[in-house]
């Protein structure tokens, strides 16, 4: 839990090169576009890793590399400030990722990322205590996320099983419903088609 950043990783001045490899101090990126020198990248492999963030979840001035375990990021909801923060790139290759916070700033996901992701745009369905599935062409839900925070704006969901150019029905249930579930809920919602990216 965090009133700032969940995790931020920035190199010290000093440290920072451009792609060159000289000190460059004042390049700067254009909004996230992958424009500054080479930084301090995150890497997660494995494990689970829960954020809940009031600024950015996951703040990087360098790449963000996602190729296991499981990423779930509640926040932020406020708005200038971003689930996934980076200056590089983010790669979605493999990781369990779900997130839910304000849509205003969103970066979208590099498009070398070997997996797909889904942007859930819908102010009005993604309230507090709700559960985003995704389904996917069988009707086997292949993601759950439970949205924690009031004021979500937006859910970015990608795994191993999200493939690009696919298309994945959305829903949206109330009550308990189990993260691991491949089941749609009964009385779930549905909110659409939406294809993978």
């Amino acid at each position: 839990n965090s009133t700032d950043d969940g995790i931020n990783a920035s190199l010290p001045a000093a440290d920072k090169v451009d792609d060159d490899g000289d000190n460059d101090q004042e390049q700067e990126p254009a909004d996230g576009a992958g424009a500054a020198p080479v930084d301090a990248d995150v890497n997660i492999s494995g494990g689970t890793v829960v954020v809940n963030a009031d600024a950015d979840g996951i703040d990087t001035n360098g790449n963000a590399v996602f190729t296991g375990g499981t990423i779930i990021v509640n926040g932020p909801v406020a708005g200038g400030n971003r689930a996934i923060d980076f200056d590089g790139k983010l790669l979605l290759n493999g990781a369990n990722v779900t997130t839910g916070s304000a849509a205003e700033k969103f970066q979208t996901p590099s498009t070398e990322s070997t997996s797909g992701h889904l942007k859930i745009v819908n102010n009005a369905a993604l309230t507090q205590g709700k559960t985003v599935q995704v389904a996917d062409s069988s009707g086997e839900v292949v993601a759950n996320y439970k949205i924690t925070k009031s004021g979500v704006q937006l859910v970015l969901v990608s795994n191993k099983n999200i493939v690009k150019g696919q298309d994945y029905k959305v829903y949206v249930a109330s009550g308990d419903v189990d993260i691991d579930s491949t089941d749609v809920a009964n009385g779930a919602t549905e909110l659409g088609s939406f294809t993978a990216a």
